[in-house]
């Protein structure tokens, strides 16, 4: 079942063994939150059109593929959630990326310490249940991989419940369409390595 939450304001700005009270794989509810672009970094730039138009038009359309279009409703599907509600916080924060700091022409990776004092900044002690947000690390034209952080984590307190990396390659010759195949493969990678946390977080 679809359900949608609206964020009329922003909430203040890991990798852990324990879930806490809430098990990852036995929860049949999550909130989806989409691509969280605000630590990505673009390589290969000679291929992007500037980071302004990527900020405004491309990122937007890149969550649309998780809010809207391809996966849409399915998201829960790859890891067995009945019930997904979508929260719309992750637009604002984008929007807000710093187009100045986008483009990078030297090697660029998240560390878990830092997704977790990030994540930290969720915690909304009058929620509760479980989080799903995509942190987007960085997209390599010139080595032709995306890398994104799939992250679960307890909405009340903010803590890190599983990290994990996943890279995929693009394919197509215009822009949105190369970057556009990178997510979905990640998505259908995502939902293949949910079954090997399982056996190892659980």
């Amino acid at each position: 079942m679809r359900k949608l939450l609206f964020i009329i304001f922003l909430l203040p700005a890991s990798f852990t063994w324990s879930q806490g009270n809430i098990n990852i794989f036995e929860t049949k509810t999550m909130t989806f939150y989409g691509l969280d672009f605000t630590h990505a970094k673009c390589m290969g730039t000679e291929k992007f059109p500037s980071p302004e138009e990527v900020i405004t038009v491309h990122i937007p359309q890149w969550n649309q593929i998780f809010m809207d279009e391809e996966i849409g409703e399915d998201v829960g599907k790859p890891y067995k959630k009945k019930e997904v509600f979508y929260d719309t916080l992750i637009y604002a924060k984008n929007a807000q990326i710093n187009a100045s700091e986008l483009y990078i022409d030297h090697p660029y990776m998240l560390e878990r310490k830092e997704i977790k004092a990030y994540i930290k900044g969720f915690a909304d002690y009058n929620s509760s249940g479980l989080g799903l947000i995509y942190l987007v690390e960085a997209l390599n034209r010139s080595e032709k991989y995306l890398s994104v952080w799939v992250v679960f984590f307890d909405k009340k307190t903010g803590d890190v419940l599983l990290s994990e990396p996943i890279r995929s390659k693009g394919k197509g010759r215009h822009f949105d369409d190369y970057w556009r195949n990178a997510f979905l493969e990640m998505f259908d990678t995502s939902a293949k390595e949910y079954k090997a946390w399982k056996k190892i977080y659980n």
